[in-house]
């Protein structure tokens, strides 16, 4: 009787050339050849452009491509300071005369969170002052020995 396999012989990978053996018994199935030719490496380079490809051109040169009035837009000195606090530059000297479309709108996007973050902060902060005012007008009104027995007064 045949000893039963064991997990490390059931999961073992063995490469042998362009053969692959996963979950066998050690039997590799012949691949057939076929007749035709191999394509030209031209012809297997796809037709889209993937993201490796894209990290290699586009994303790379987006900051280094030049823009012109048709192809960008020409911040204003208030954009240029928002380019400058959303990280997209690093100083507004850095920034050219003309800036992508897609630049913009990424800096759009980040300032519109940067001024949620600023009104919630302030918000809060003035609410904050308030309760303190009030807080201190009760307790001074407490000490004085005022007995408030309606809202209004």
């Amino acid at each position: 009787m045949a000893a039963a396999p064991t997990i490390r012989s059931l999961l073992r990978l063995a490469s042998k050339g362009d053969q692959r053996r996963l979950f066998c018994n050690g039997k590799v199935p012949q691949q057939q050849e076929t007749a035709q030719p191999k394509a030209s490496e031209g012809a297997e380079r796809p037709m889209y452009m993937t993201s490796k490809s894209y990290k290699d051109t586009a994303y790379k040169n987006r900051f280094a491509r030049s823009m012109d009035s048709s192809t960008g837009v020409r911040p204003t000195a208030l954009q240029r300071r928002f380019l400058v606090i959303t990280r997209m530059f690093a100083k507004r000297s850095d920034i050219p005369e003309f800036v992508a479309h897609g630049t913009m709108n990424r800096m759009h996007d980040r300032m519109r969170v940067v001024f949620i973050v600023v009104a919630s902060v302030l918000f809060f902060s003035i609410f904050y002052v308030f309760e303190l005012i009030n807080h201190a007008r009760i307790e001074r009104d407490k000490r004085a020995g005022k007995v408030v027995t309606s809202i209004d007064g």
